[in-house]
């Protein structure tokens, strides 16, 4: 597994229109500042939506200040790796380049006109791989130089991307306005930057995960209608479907804490399940509802949980949730710019 911890969250631009939530909440919010006084080492980095912004949590300060630099048109992701965080810009057709010590932009990777790129993946500090959701094609990127060294073409519309065990796998949607195909998981060698499989899993595989052992837990939204969600399990092993989680609702981002619990958004509220054998312990009809309407969620190293409610409506209703990962507690709400939508570790 690389050492990134990434956005788990940020949806399309089209999801992004149906989902504005309202969110009713318990916790009083942190103070906000016009600017990072002293850039912290531990933090939170959130993608907001509207306001096309970044805001920092500092973890250990417990404080919260927005706007802290400008990002790309329709920012859709935001990984970190290293002392550098990459904004995914759907919109721009580019990815951000941040340094987090100086808290400024160095660079954009433009990933081409009509790309449509929506998330990242890492490799190695030098290379990186994203989904261009429009031209149904995954970007080798050199990190270094912020360039593309090569298209992929892989299944239509891909969306989600994650790397484990020296190879790639990138979640093809199928979608069609105005329905989806069927799902796929293109596996791409990192050696070779080809294609050298293709996995059936269900409808709509937006967001993926990688568990301790290496196991890529593929999320399947469904299509919000007739077909509800499931988690598909693969072996990178072998390159099949080990197990298939059907967690219900409507699934989105997935964090895995470091026990081994998976938690998904969903506009109902948080589902979770056991990534050891499958076992559901928060279902779509019996969701964490406090949590409804989320949209991004990462998780740090201690294991907690960080959730991003974004408010679609810029009443500036937004919220940061952090959540213990075992007790399952809310320790804190706080207020991050507008549509805040996911958030990614350092």
């Amino acid at each position: 597994m690389s050492r990134i911890k990434e956005c788990s969250g940020c949806m399309g631009v089209l999801l992004i229109a149906v989902m504005a939530m309202v969110f009713v909440g318990c916790s009083e919010d942190s103070p906000t500042g016009p600017g990072l006084d002293t850039v912290p080492s531990k933090a939170v980095y959130i993608i907001n939506g509207l306001a096309e912004t970044l805001s920092v949590f500092d973890i250990e300060q417990e404080t919260m200040t927005n706007d802290v630099l400008t990002v790309g048109k329709w920012p859709n992701a935001i990984a970190v790796r290293g002392d550098r965080a990459y904004a995914v810009n759907s919109g721009d057709h580019t990815v951000q380049v941040i340094d987090l010590d100086a808290m400024e932009s160095v660079g954009t990777i433009d990933l081409g006109a009509g790309a449509n790129p929506m998330q990242i993946a890492f490799l190695s500090d030098q290379k990186a791989y994203v989904t261009n959701n429009l031209t149904n094609t995954v970007a080798v990127v050199d990190l270094g130089a912020m360039t593309v060294t090569k298209t992929i073409a892989v299944g239509m519309t891909p969306t989600s991307v994650v790397v484990s065990e020296g190879k790639v796998y990138v979640g093809n949607t199928a979608f069609q306005w105005p329905s989806y195909g069927e799902g796929t998981v293109s596996v791409i060698s990192t050696e070779t930057d080809e294609v050298v499989g293709t996995i059936p899993v269900g409808i709509n595989p937006q967001f993926a995960g990688v568990d301790a052992s290496g196991r890529v837990h593929v999320v399947c939204t469904g299509d919000y209608a007739e077909v509800e969600g499931a988690v598909y399990v693969i072996d990178p092993s072998s390159d099949t479907v080990s197990a298939m989680v059907s967690v219900g609702g409507a699934p989105g981002a997935i964090a895995i804490t470091p026990d081994g619990r998976a938690y998904l958004t969903s506009a109902s509220g948080l589902l979770a399940y056991e990534t050891s054998d499958g076992s559901v312990v928060h279902s779509g009809s019996e969701p964490m509802t406090a949590y409804a309407g989320a949209s991004g969620i990462t998780v740090g190293s201690t294991g907690r949980l960080y959730v991003c409610v974004p408010d679609w409506t810029s009443q500036g209703l937004d919220k940061l949730m952090v959540v213990d990962g075992i007790s399952e507690e809310l320790l804190g709400t706080y207020t991050p710019g507008g549509g805040a939508q996911c958030a990614a570790v350092r």
